[in-house]
């Protein structure tokens, strides 16, 4: 399953296609969940992607000899409650190993 936007109908941000994948309710009471896991979210906007266009052997994960392109969170995703995951910002991002945007001290 690969994650994408609808963009300019709604956001870019993958925090918020993850936040709305994991927060996902059901259309109406009886029908089935079709919430994501944050794992499987992550993987959707990374992993799976990589596979969509024929480059899982080079990123999409943290290997070594795959492309060094990652993010830092302000907080664990894991760790904070679902709800609060379009609220995270990144802090650094990093694309084939060189930091290309790094946020600013307060």
């Amino acid at each position: 399953l690969v994650f994408g936007s609808d963009w300019p109908v709604v956001s870019l941000n993958p925090l918020l296609g993850i936040h709305t994948a994991v927060n996902h309710q059901p259309w109406q009471p009886g029908d089935p969940s079709q919430a994501q896991t944050i794992a499987d979210s992550i993987c959707s906007y990374t992993r799976d992607a990589a596979y969509a266009e024929f480059q899982e052997t080079r990123k999409g994960q943290l290997q070594p000899g795959f492309l060094a392109d990652l993010v830092l969170l302000s907080d664990n995703i894991f760790a904070i409650l679902p709800q609060e995951i379009g609220q995270l910002a990144v802090d650094l991002t990093v694309c084939d190993g060189c930091v290309v945007y790094e946020k600013e001290s307060q």
